[in-house]
């Protein structure tokens, strides 16, 4: 063995004089320390005159001798050893390795290895060759939290759980020792440090967070410094126990995270290194739950939670050719592409603490142009623009912003995981001056719904998976899936009858006003009649008809100069109105039935029933008039397109536009709930809607989630079209899955109906569909399409794209709640809370922090935030070191826009306690207002909570697991109830 004769040579001298064992202390010094415990090899000792525990560990202080003789066994061991040990688990190869170098000593007695020293030897080279060398026994204990090696000829120090920073018996005696240690830790997560790169941040596969750094920049020598996580992460239960959190703050914040379901809160902690900050992000983080999508952004992913629905993502430094970084702020940009409930952002220091903020604002930080359409929860229809200069207030200017307050003004909106519609108030409404070149993208969809955005401004997609994500307008192409409106209602009730609206369409279709009064000219007598007889009984205006035989019309005029007045009050132009009319403010505001006559009237004017092309065709040469046309039309989940054409059918020179309404359930609710008094109209239709329907309109392009949900619940294509659609081959869910054809709404509905009673039925009658936890990934998908298939949601596939110039300003709104709003022409479509941790050593301080350099969030944007939760590292002249929440501070926006803190609970140092001051909560009153809730209600549930965590620390339950279990299923329970 030529390779082992080299060996041999070399170490043969050195190897003479092994030692019998391992080194022992000196005696005289073994007499000063006083042992304070001792668990497994450890022993902690108290100096006197020393500041600092010791802490040691049997030491391997290897002399030049005995590292000779560890370097000559690791080369063999390294020329003999087969990659079947290097896949094993780390515990697993540790244990063959050992096994494998005991073999080498015992097969080469030419290296004379003490007989009493041989397991010595052993467990050395396999520290150096698996574990962290000298020090591999420090990573083993779990007490540990941090290992700090300092430079050579100084001792290793640690951080103890419960003993806090210790000096150790362990010292590195040559710096190339640190620094070997140093290339193999970077070397095996596939970084690099050296001169050029001197430092070296990373996270290990286990978890352990790393920090190195080598001369130059240390002056001293190479430093090395192990950051270990708990295997078993710390729940709210051991944080009571530790005093961190006392039971009544513990509850308040556990409510304060779930939000009763309605409305959670945006909380930061903050503190100084090592505070535990992040720990009490993540036992926080535990609190949401489980029905949310969580997504968490660290530097050095650190947090563990007991969640499922749970994405993590991690920065990514650059490559060795210093390309290829991902930091924070983009990580926090993509997580709001993703449709997330929660965003947990591991540590604010920059950029990203701008873009999480507009996130909590607004819910996004892109704007529309001032012509852009809002639909307002009344019914009415005002333009972004209009909102800005309608407020009463003079506008106010933060960080290149004006922004104007807003009173009684709300929007539809929607929620984003349910995709049902609500209504939110506006709060404020934005502009920005444009730059000169400044461009924004004009987005078409098939139906003809129209928006102009900018490029960062989100929008809902539903991808390839049938999923929904939040993206950027900007990252949209011709042929994606956009969620549009396909039902909307209101909350308005003018006093307009049915039959004033009847006249108001009538009139606006085919009537008009004169300096006397009013006439019409009508194709067919039973809608004179009907006119007339709509007239009389909303207004007392009689009326009288004739037919003209030479335009085969009959005239309908009523001479009445007050009845005028009242119509133009109403929303009836004088003289030509035909390029002009909107819809008037007392139609979009009225109620459905009100509605359906207006359009009635109208249609029976303008529209015509095509049985060859089997649609309704309402033709205007009126682009907002047909615009708000169809998004009425919508009140009623009637889906129709606009288009336009530059003749209108007969010959007329435009352009015009055309509302059509096709497929044969969208004709059938015309037919029921609007319908026409045209007799010849009325026939059409009903011939229409009798017809077979067109799969091609109104469909759900969602086929493989469908596919996901169905294996996981394990149902057969063929047993889901059965049960589904009650046929008994499986073609159609086969072509839907593969996405060869979308299923209708009808038809969706009937497969999630399906797939949901399937899973009632495994799970059993006692677990409903909401209450079951254990089937989460199923459950989670189900929600999903029960969203997919709700009467409001549609979807629609981008037509067009195309930059347009941006005009002057450009606007935004804040809308309460669901922070989204319905925007656009045509029918429109929708477009757009979060927990974090930053350094300070004050609630005030963070504030500071979050609005200067390098963060640089406008204090208006801070309003959004509820809480700051204050933790701090305190020595305690009787317990040590100790970790406390020393403040919870609410964040109270006033009325100019500003914000106050209120401490509602305050660390006494002389009773180490966290007490309650007097301060109101303003968050408790917000939840009143959310939750139907009054502050007797809300305070039995804080009682109930507080009760829960008790009975968890009186049983002993403290593993994050076992806490979070029984919170979640509290909730679950909670929310059935109420």
């Amino acid at each position: 063995m030529p390779y082992l004769d080299t060996l041999m040579q070399r170490t043969k001298s050195s190897t003479q004089g092994a030692p019998e064992a391992p080194p022992k202390d000196d005696e005289e010094a073994e007499e000063k320390k006083i042992l304070v415990e001792q668990y497994a090899d450890v022993k902690i000792y108290r100096v006197p005159g020393e500041p600092l525990y010791l802490y040691e560990i049997p030491s391997p202080h290897y002399k030049g001798e005995e590292k000779e003789l560890i370097n000559a066994l690791m080369d063999i061991a390294i020329g003999v050893m087969t990659n079947d040990a290097i896949v094993l688990q780390p515990e697993e190869r540790r244990k063959k390795y050992f096994e494998r170098v005991m073999d080498i000593i015992d097969q080469t007695p030419e290296l004379k290895v003490p007989v009493n020293a041989k397991e010595f030897y052993a467990n050395a080279v396999v520290r150096d060759m698996v574990g962290y060398g000298i020090i591999d026994p420090m990573t083993q204990d779990e007490w540990l939290e941090e290992i700090m090696i300092i430079g050579p000829n100084r001792p290793v120090y640690v951080y103890h759980r419960k003993y806090d920073i210790m000096k150790t018996n362990v010292m590195f005696y040559d710096d190339k020792d640190i620094r070997d240690l140093v290339d193999r830790i970077a070397r095996g997560i596939g970084r690099r440090i050296d001169t050029q790169v001197p430092i070296l941040d990373a996270r290990l596969k286990d978890g352990t967070r790393v920090n190195a750094t080598i001369p130059p920049i240390s002056l001293d020598g190479s430093t090395l410094t192990l950051r270990k996580f708990r295997k078993d992460p710390m729940s709210m239960i051991d944080l009571i126990n530790y005093g961190t959190f006392n039971f009544e703050a513990a509850a308040f914040m556990w409510l304060a995270t779930d939000g009763m379901g309605v409305r959670p809160a945006n909380t930061l902690v903050s503190g100084g290194t090592a505070s535990g900050k992040t720990t009490t992000l993540n036992i926080l983080s535990s609190f949401i739950p489980n029905i949310e999508r969580i997504i968490s952004i660290e530097d050095t992913a650190e947090l563990s939670l007991p969640l499922k629905h749970w994405i993590r993502f991690e920065v990514r430094p650059p490559s060795l050719e210093g390309t290829g970084e991902i930091d924070m702020n983009e990580l926090v940009k993509t997580s709001l592409r993703m449709r997330p409930d929660r965003i947990l952002v591991g540590e604010i220091r920059g950029a990203e603490g701008y873009t999480m903020f507009a996130a909590m604002n607004t819910g996004h930080s892109g704007a529309a142009t001032a012509a852009q359409t809002v639909q307002m929860a009344s019914g009415e229809f005002k333009t972004i623009g209009e909102l800005f200069d309608s407020a009463k207030g003079e506008a106010k200017t933060e960080d290149g912003f004006e922004y104007v307050e807003m009173e009684g003004e709300n929007v539809l909106c929607f929620d984003k995981r349910a995709l049902a519609l609500d209504a939110g108030r506006v709060t404020r409404v934005w502009r920005r001056k444009t730059a000169l070149d400044e461009t924004i993208l004009e987005l078409k969809t098939s139906s003809g719904r129209a928006a102009e955005l900018t490029r960062d401004h989100p929008v809902y997609r539903l991808n390839s998976d049938g999923l929904m994500e939040q993206i950027g307008a900007g990252e949209l192409r011709e042929g994606d899936w956009l969620l549009v409106p396909r039902k909307t209602s209101t909350c308005g009730g003018s006093s307009l009858s049915e039959d004033a609206a009847y006249c108001l369409g009538i009139l606006l279709g085919d009537g008009n006003l004169n300096r006397d009064g009013l006439n019409a000219s009508l194709d067919a007598p039973e809608l004179a009649h009907a006119f007339e007889a709509a007239l009389l009984n909303a207004f007392g205006a009689k009326a009288k008809t004739k037919y003209y035989d030479y335009r085969s019309s009959f005239q309908t005029t009523c001479y009445d100069v007050k009845l005028k007045k009242r119509l133009v009050e109403l929303g009836v132009p004088e003289g030509d109105k035909t390029k002009t009319f909107t819809v008037p403010d007392a139609v979009a505001g009225a109620g459905d039935k009100e509605v359906a006559a207006f359009l009635r009237g109208l249609f029976d004017c303008e529209a015509c029933v095509n049985e060859h092309a089997k649609g309704i065709f309402f033709t205007l040469a009126n682009e907002e008039a047909c615009s708000q046309v169809k998004t009425l039309l919508l009140r009623f989940g009637i889906q129709s397109r606009i288009y336009r054409a530059e003749k209108d059918g007969r010959g007329k020179n435009g352009p015009y536009w055309t509302v059509a309404v096709y497929g044969a359930e969208n004709l059938r609710l015309f037919a029921e709930k609007i319908g026409f008094v045209h007799e010849k109209k009325a026939h059409a239709l009903q011939m229409l809607a009798k017809a077979e329907p067109n799969t091609n309109v109104d469909v759900v392009p969602a086929g493989r989630a469908i596919a996901a949900a169905r294996k996981k619940i394990g149902l057969t294509q063929e047993e889901l079209a059965c049960r589904a659609l009650g046929v008994k081959t499986r073609s159609d869910v086969r072509a839907y899955e593969s996405g060869v054809r979308h299923p209708s709404k009808t038809a969706f509905k009937k497969i999630a109906e399906a797939l949901k009673n399937e899973f009632n039925k495994q799970v059993g009658e006692s677990a409903s569909f909401e209450e079951d936890v254990q089937l989460l990934d199923a459950k989670t998908l189900l929600l999903h399409l029960q969203s997919l298939a709700r009467d409001e949601a549609g979807f629609e596939r981008v037509a067009s794209l195309r930059e347009k110039p941006a005009g002057d300003y450009v606007y935004d709104l804040t809308v309460e709640s669901n922070h989204t709003f319905l925007a656009g022409s045509n029918g429109g479509l929708f477009v757009s809370n979060c927990m974090g941790t930053v350094h300070a050593n004050s609630a005030k301080e963070t504030l500071v922090r979050l609005a200067n350099p390098p963060i640089n969030v406008p204090s208006i944007m801070l309003t959004s935030l509820n809480f700051i939760l204050m933790q701090n590292r305190i020595h305690d002249r009787r317990k040590g070191m100790i970790r406390r929440i020393t403040e919870l501070a609410e964040v109270v926006p006033t009325d100019e826009g500003q914000i106050e803190l209120q401490n509602l609970y305050e660390w006494d140092p002389v009773k180490d306690a966290l007490v309650r001051t007097s301060a109101n909560s303003a968050y408790l009153q917000l939840l009143q207002k959310y939750t139907g809730l009054d502050k007797k209600a809300l305070q039995q549930e804080l009682d109930e909570r507080e009760a829960v965590l008790r009975q968890l620390v009186k049983s002993g339950t403290n593993k994050l697991d076992a806490v979070c279990e029984v919170t979640q299923n509290y909730i679950i329970k909670k929310r059935t109830h109420l």
